[in-house]
């Protein structure tokens, strides 16, 4: 995978002893990554992929989190899920839950999601505030998507001094890139 730019951020997730980072790829001026490359660059970065359960807790219990993820489309770790239809997101666990039949408040609005069952990769969509006024619920599921849609992010789970361990494996075009983004935010400052 050639980068011509790569943007990672990190968000620490205390109570669970790990950060979730948020990597945005640019490659040959088309924006994104698909299933395969998402887990390419993960492997490179030494960071392990994000299940649906601590992305949804994570993302309703940080809110950095959850306004950093707004708008973007991201590959989780699962293939294939078998459910449809509208449910809650259980904020401690991950878990999807049966939602009451009450139309959801402003409030229960990002604790909604909408998936789609199929055998693909699980995509995720976590829609802007527009979208989840207009939808009634901030996320979407997909295992029906083809693997070679682009996601706009990646998620991956870094543990506490993972990184340590993976400078070494870091191959030089994305070390530059990295250098490259680090300067550019420096001197935006």
């Amino acid at each position: 995978m050639k980068t011509v730019g790569v943007q990672v951020d990190e968000y620490p997730v205390e109570k669970l002893g790990y950060s979730i980072c948020v990597i945005k790829v640019v490659k040959g001026g088309k924006g994104g990554v698909n299933y395969e490359m998402s887990k390419e660059l993960l492997d490179k970065l030494g960071l392990k992929p994000l299940p649906p359960k601590e992305f949804f807790v994570a993302m309703l219990n940080y809110p950095k989190l959850l306004n950093a993820a707004k708008g973007k489309t991201a590959y989780l770790t699962e293939e294939g899920f078998d459910k449809d239809g509208v449910f809650a997101i259980n904020d401690k666990t991950g878990e999807l839950e049966t939602p009451s039949i009450e139309t959801p408040s402003i409030e229960s609005v990002d604790k909604q999601v909408y998936t789609w069952s199929g055998n693909g990769p699980l995509l995720v969509m976590v829609h802007s505030d527009v979208g989840a006024a207009y939808y009634g619920r901030r996320f979407a599921l997909y295992a029906d998507v083809n693997p070679d849609f682009h996601a706009t992010v990646v998620f991956g789970i870094k543990l506490y001094g993972s990184m340590q361990q993976t400078r070494k494996t870091l191959p030089a075009e994305l070390i530059d890139a990295l250098r490259s983004m680090y300067y550019t935010i420096k001197r935006r400052a």
